[in-house]
């Protein structure tokens, strides 16, 4: 099996690929889907850095901080909901990165707020930042083309992932 990891949206089919890994639901209904991490995503920051600049109450508040933006077409401007009514943040104007693991390190180290998944923030003793808010991203998915039969290596793979995720106590 090989192991590709792209930065975008690939067309499985007409690429030959097997398996991806997607964040959120998938649009494209030729495609079947199966989460595995699941969990709230949301804005976080650690504590030393809202003991330092306090915690914001309401939106309008967030522009009087360090906002950590995620240079991804999805992220900007990024998608939220509060109650069924959905919005946008805008969170530019400070750092950008397109690298969840590198933004969630940012945020780690108390250089401002940013959106994160929840599961990348419990690992780090994150503090959620207006919970009201909450994301349509709702975990990572694996994705492959409807077959009639799905490949062994498909199959062990995503045991093996699933399994992995049980040990590091993520919400499969």
């Amino acid at each position: 099996m090989d192991l590709i990891v792209i930065d975008r949206v690939a067309d499985l089919v007409a690429e030959g690929i097997d398996l991806a890994v997607r964040v959120g639901p998938l649009r494209d209904s030729s495609l079947i889907s199966r989460a595995f991490v699941t969990g709230p995503s949301g804005l976080f920051a650690c504590q030393s850095y809202l003991d330092r600049r306090g915690t914001p109450a309401s939106l309008d508040q967030l522009e009087h901080h360090d906002l950590i933006a995620i240079n991804k077409p999805w992220a900007r401007p990024l998608p939220m909901l509060v109650g069924d009514r959905k919005i946008t943040i805008d969170l530019s104007g400070g750092l950008a990165c397109d690298d969840l693991l590198t933004v969630r390190a940012l945020v780690a180290m108390g250089l401002g707020i940013s959106f994160l998944p929840g599961y990348l923030a419990d690992q780090f003793d994150l503090v959620r930042v207006l919970p009201d808010l909450r994301s349509p991203f709702t975990g990572l998915y694996f994705a492959y083309p409807a077959q009639k039969f799905v490949p062994a290596r498909v199959r062990e793979f995503m045991a093996f992932a699933v399994s992995t995720v049980h040990r590091l106590g993520l919400h499969p």
